[in-house]
């Protein structure tokens, strides 16, 4: 975070964990003690983090408990966490609320494919009883907790794993299992759990087989943190500049970009004049956009540009590994199809050519898309529905390759339902209705 966390990253932070600003600012200077040991006053060790979680009220002898937890907060697996990711898991651990907590002990022991087994579950409960005081009293018995496990998985589980919506709506309808998380007495379900987002991926359950989800509730996107600081690869962003994207007033590669921005809360500059830029080769570019400056750092190449976009999106703070990969899956998806309508677009404009990457690419595409909801099970669309919109919506190449085809991407029930929900998130409305380049127009 530089040299100090500015007001507005402490601010930022205040609205999106349960610490006062006053608790953040001296937990901060602490923070930077402690880093302060080996050399960086941005980042800690596994060592440093079990002193930093006794500064929170959290004094854990369970070291594998402990690394686990020392994984999650390590974004770039590079052994080292900067203070907002320790801000963000110590809150779900000390003050969050029974979603955040059933959410967390998830984590800590979900696969790679967003699921956890009954002997998984017994862990996660196992540990959370010898750390009691972290989410409250009453505890269970070892004992307890098995009979109780077997119980829900019984009643639940087809396959002997839960996937997240799954696990939460089960372990909502067990009230001792709530109480002895949160340590406030039963909750219902309906007054407790919110099952509309998923770390791990996948989109939450519909009441019914078959119901229209419910519209996802508006939400105020936390302001950008402030650009005066270092970023956690440590490049120092000019005092108050926006990223500036360098892009012709297509859709193209470009629009993805646009979109993230847009919907993720990061306000950003554009231009279609590279001169304004300098020598694009600073940027890693041959010549062609998109490229990107923000602050020091230059960018070239489209899908690192829209990564990084996103990684300092407020609005996609709290992506999983596994929701990110997703979201990067689609990009380069998105990226495949540009490829092939492009190389017969400036071509000799063959409509079979054109239909030939439709037939190749799309049913893929419908095959990945859930029947509802957001590819990630998000409350909104992230990177992954993003660039489904650009590709169903964008004129070039996308609109002009179905014209000249003669193709429809509606002929995709799954890919065009996505495309209308997303559509209907008022960021991305509010955009589409000011757009040159989308949709589907030039």
């Amino acid at each position: 975070m530089g040299g100090g966390a500015s007001h507005m990253v402490i601010h930022n932070l205040a609205a999106r964990t349960a610490f006062e600003e006053k608790e953040l600012s001296k937990l901060h200077e602490q923070f930077q003690e402690l880093a302060a040991r080996q050399g960086s006053p941005n980042t800690i060790t596994e060592e440093e983090m079990i002193e930093g979680l006794k500064l929170v009220g959290i004094d854990e002898k369970d070291h594998t408990l402990i690394h686990k937890v020392f994984q999650m907060m390590d974004k770039n697996n590079d052994g080292q966490v900067f203070f907002k990711d320790f801000v963000v898991c110590c809150s779900s651990m000390v003050s969050g609320d029974v979603k955040d907590k059933l959410t967390f002990s998830f984590s800590l022991y979900a696969t790679e494919q967003g699921t956890i087994s009954k002997e998984e579950m017994i862990k996660v409960l196992i540990h959370t009883n010898s750390s009691a005081s972290w989410f409250g009293d009453p505890c269970m018995s070892e004992e307890e907790i098995q009979t109780l496990v077997e119980e829900i998985f019984t009643q639940h589980s087809h396959d002997g794993v839960f996937k997240f919506a799954d696990y939460m709506a089960a372990v909502a309808e067990h009230p001792v299992l709530v109480q002895f998380i949160s340590g406030k007495g039963p909750v219902t379900r309906q007054a407790s759990i919110n099952f509309d987002s998923s770390p791990a991926g996948e989109p939450a359950a519909s009441a019914e087989e078959g119901a229209a989800p419910a519209p996802a509730e508006e939400k105020t996107q936390p302001q950008q943190e402030d650009a005066g600081s270092t970023n956690e690869q440590g490049t120092t962003m000019a005092e108050e500049s926006n990223p500036k994207l360098y892009y012709w007033p297509i859709a193209g590669r470009g629009e993805l970009i646009r979109l993230i921005a847009v919907v993720g809360g990061v306000k950003y500059d554009e231009s279609g004049d590279t001169s304004e830029a300098g020598d694009v080769a600073s940027f890693g570019s041959p010549g062609s956009v998109p490229i990107l400056q923000h602050g020091d750092l230059k960018l070239s190449q489209s899908i690192a540009i829209q990564e990084y976009m996103a990684s300092i999106a407020p609005g996609f703070a709290d992506r999983t590994p596994v929701q990110k990969a997703k979201d990067t899956h689609f990009a380069c998806i998105m990226e495949e199809i540009i490829q092939g309508f492009a190389k017969t677009l400036l071509g000799d404009k063959n409509p079979e050519n054109l239909k030939a990457v439709m037939d190749k690419w799309f049913p893929l595409l419908e095959g990945l898309i859930p029947k509802s909801g957001f590819v990630n099970g998000r409350d909104g669309p992230s990177m992954a529905d993003l660039a489904v919109l650009t590709i169903a919506e964008g004129f070039m190449p996308f609109g002009a390759a179905y014209k000249i085809g003669g193709q429809d991407y509606k002929t995709y029930p799954k890919f065009t339902a996505l495309v209308e929900r997303a559509k209907a998130v008022p960021a991305v409305a509010e955009y589409l209705a000011s757009s040159a380049s989308i949709p589907g127009r030039l």
